[in-house]
């Protein structure tokens, strides 16, 4: 089974339609959601998360990565923290989330560099709104 029968699967169990499950998800309509049921397992982490938020139920399940009796090993805080950071990433623009996927990928003295020449950059433009 793929992880996007799985999903179809999770979403038919809790008696939803694909736009019920769009916005769960926080999708615009279905289409999304008929994409992602139809996308074999090419699903990216992220989409499982969004979408495993909405279900209530472990990304991993979805990937076929747990068993159905298997209990999952997130605290609740750590759920909520993954809840908290898809609201958060469905909030902002994709211009703010290309920044923030490339300073993940920079060394911790880069993004120090960065953070610099940002509260640099940031004082100026409050400067300039003041006068």
């Amino acid at each position: 089974m793929t992880t996007g029968e799985r999903i179809k699967q999770k979403r038919e169990e809790k008696g939803l339609t694909q736009s019920d499950l769009a916005k769960l998800a926080h999708y615009t309509d279905k289409t999304s959601i008929s994409k992602i049921e139809n996308a074999g397992d090419n699903i990216t982490t992220k989409t499982a998360i969004r979408i495993a938020n909405a279900l209530n139920c472990d990304y991993r399940e979805l990937f076929g990565w747990l068993d159905e009796h298997e209990t999952p090993d997130m605290t609740i805080e750590e759920v909520n923290l993954i809840r908290r950071f898809i609201a958060y990433s469905n909030s902002i623009s994709k211009q703010q989330q290309e920044i923030l996927d490339k300073l993940g990928e920079l060394s911790e003295e880069a993004r120090d560099r960065i953070m610099n020449a940002l509260d640099y950059e940031y004082q100026q433009e409050k400067a300039k709104a003041k006068s």
